[in-house]
């Protein structure tokens, strides 16, 4: 059973994509959960009373092959993802997708059972995690998913501070912070699973960004749960730098081996 890193391919719901975005309310900010940044959110106006639904809707206008969702930092409890099947919406629900919740409720994460084709996509509630606070979205995601790792390579991540340094007359130092980026190293040492060695190689061949989920919505992957291992921890990364593979001893059946260079962007 697949149990390490996980990839998805492109966001299709990004607005860059310019899609038609409306919601229920404060549509000055309905494009925020579909910029791919953590750190803007769509607010609901006037709706925050628990049993008041809310909804987002994106309409591709194309057609779009989707598999998994990824909603980040919601305050709605009883999310509802669905999929427009060209005459009536489609929930995603227990019956036709695999749906994992982190331990908060704040995070949820989606994959079909069947990738299905669609041009539009909605997200509707009507509870708060926090009883009658307005509704929430910070990000959402939908993308296929690329594969997952059956195996552990090494994986050696970092979070890289942005930052200008200067040094005042008197010696001491002037900091500007710029933000952080993500980085990660993926070291195969004598890797024999031939999955894994396709998978990489799909990722090398790709050419384009992808994105990386760390701990794949288990948090018992890792011993211990905090950045860059927690749950909502997801990275569009794209691979940078040379790659050197080579088989230990040049026997093939003797392992693959390689290291590979992330590293995170927009």
């Amino acid at each position: 059973m697949a149990k390490g890193l996980r990839f998805f391919s492109t966001d299709v719901a990004n607005k860059s994509f310019e899609g038609t975005i409306t919601a229920s309310s404060a549509v000055s900010l309905q494009n925020f959960p579909f910029d791919g940044l953590k750190n803007t959110k769509w607010t609901s106006s006037g709706e925050g009373t628990d049993g008041d639904s809310v909804s987002l809707e994106q309409n591709f206008g194309i057609n779009r092959t989707i598999d998994s969702f990824y909603l980040y930092n919601t305050n709605i409890d009883n999310v509802v993802i669905a999929t427009w099947n060209g005459s009536s919406w489609d929930d995603v629900t227990t019956s036709n997708a695999t749906i994992t919740k982190s331990s908060d409720s704040l995070f949820v994460h989606a994959k079909l059972t069947a990738a299905v084709t669609t041009t539009s996509i909605r997200i509707t509630g009507s509870n708060t995690v926090v009883a009658n606070e307005e509704k929430n979205i910070s990000m959402f995601l939908a993308f296929q998913e690329i594969g997952q790792f059956e195996y552990f390579p090494i994986f050696k991540p970092k979070v890289e501070p942005l930052q200008n340094v200067f040094k005042t007359t008197d010696g001491r130092g002037f900091v500007i912070e710029r933000g952080e980026v993500f980085k990660a190293d993926l070291n195969f040492e004598s890797h024999v699973n031939a999955n894994d060695i396709a998978l990489i190689t799909t990722l090398l061949e790709r050419k384009e960004p992808f994105y990386i989920w760390p701990n794949a919505g288990d948090e018992s992957i890792f011993s211990f749960v905090f950045k860059p291992f927690r749950f909502e921890d997801i990275f569009k990364v794209t691979i940078v730098g040379a790659s050197n593979p080579e088989f230990t001893k040049n026997y093939y059946k003797a392992g693959f081996n390689s290291s590979v260079q992330l590293i995170e962007v927009v």
